[in-house]
């Protein structure tokens, strides 16, 4: 009997004994070969605009409609001087008798117009898509910090949990629980660790870089408030098509039909033609619209959000700092204080999500047409 009791206060030791052992975390794996370099936001967004397959495609776009322009002007200077006119003692056209190539000459002058501003688009999506995708690397990045603090508590609650079944402390039932939880710690490292690969290079192709590339990313994502001092003044701006690439473009694309509707067969399918297009940017001003005002109450509550979420961390990092101390004065185990650190973890993880989207939501607020682009 005494042998027994000796034998369960031992494992009990060795039990408690093991809480105040730490692990030591996985090192960071550097690919060989690679050199450390710093990439900024900045940067990144450069790299793309001058290396997207979109933006060159975009470029030769607006080059193409500009030779039809060109192209559509000189066939009407050329109608223009092709009849004699007694009354002019000259060769050209008089006022009404070639509306179709000054129709075609001012429809090609607009679709060059309409061309150079979808570049612009294309411009400001591509700098969206880097951001978002900068972003992502730094989401991933803390996901996996985040992931190896969650392995290590399973780990520990695992090995903890088999020597508690050595002395009658915890069941079988309890080991499969602890160890599916060890399982599932595992696959979302490997998981978090999968998604960053994946995030370099989705920006790796953006830019143009190699898909190995593993640059230090240097523009840290902070929260900076946006003062809006009046919605409708803000929506106003937005709808106006001088200061709305997508507005203008469709407004162009309503004029425009305007000039081709006679070449149209029927003819009263021209003008059901013009009405589609009034109705498309009818449409577009409406949406523009309902997306300023659903942006702004998105960044009104992730602003809220953010202050609930920075007392979260608060207060995750001062139970933190408190663990510690009683874990250094023996009062508490190992796993308690890598518990907090695990809390502290996921505090941060969910203040960068408000950061991230906050920032994304702003750059929609000032540029409303990218919610409307691909």
């Amino acid at each position: 009997m005494r042998r027994v009791v000796v034998t369960i206060l031992i494992t009990l030791a060795m039990t408690f004994g093991f809480a105040f052992v730490s692990f030591a975390s996985e090192e960071e794996q550097n690919l060989p070969g690679q050199d450390y370099v710093e990439l900024s936001l900045e940067e990144a967004i450069n790299n793309a605009l001058k290396n997207s397959y979109n933006i060159q495609q975009a470029e030769l776009d607006v080059d193409r409609a500009e030779e039809v322009r060109d192209n559509a002007w000189d066939n009407h200077g050329y109608m223009m001087g092709k009849t004699w006119v007694d009354t002019q003692q000259a060769y050209m056209t008089a006022p009404g008798t070639d509306d179709n190539s000054l129709f075609q000459a001012l429809s090609a002058d607009r679709a060059a117009h309409i061309q150079k501003k979808s570049f612009e688009i294309t411009q400001d999506a591509i700098r969206m898509q880097v951001t978002q995708g900068y972003y992502d690397i730094l989401k991933k990045i803390n996901d996996i910090e985040t992931a190896k603090l969650a392995l290590e508590v399973a780990e520990r609650g695992y090995k903890v949990a088999k020597m508690q079944k050595q002395v009658g402390m915890a069941t079988e039932t309890t080991i499969q629980a602890k160890n599916a939880e060890l399982e599932g710690a595992k696959s979302t490292l490997e998981s978090a660790q999968s998604n960053l690969e994946n995030a370099y290079r989705t920006l790796n192709k953006m830019m143009g870089k190699d898909n190995n590339f593993r640059p230090q990313l240097a523009t840290s994502i902070e929260f900076e408030k946006m003062e809006i001092p009046s919605l409708d003044a803000a929506i106003i701006k937005a709808m106006n098509p001088t200061q709305n690439p997508y507005l203008w473009s469709k407004k162009e694309g309503y004029e425009l039909q305007k000039y081709t509707w006679t070449s149209t067969q029927p003819e009263e399918a021209g003008k059901i033609d013009i009405d589609k297009a009034s109705l498309t940017y009818d449409e577009a001003r409406v949406e523009t619209r309902n997306k300023m005002n659903e942006l702004n109450e998105t960044l009104k509550t992730l602003e809220a959000s953010y202050v609930s979420a920075q007392e979260a961390l608060t207060a995750a990092e001062l139970n933190q700092k408190n663990a510690q101390a009683l874990y250094d004065n023996g009062m508490i185990t190992k796993d308690d204080v890598v518990n907090s650190q695990l809390a502290v973890a996921q505090a941060e993880s969910a203040l960068l999500d408000i950061k991230i989207n906050y920032g994304l939501s702003k750059i929609n607020f000032e540029k409303p047409w990218l919610a409307f682009v691909s």
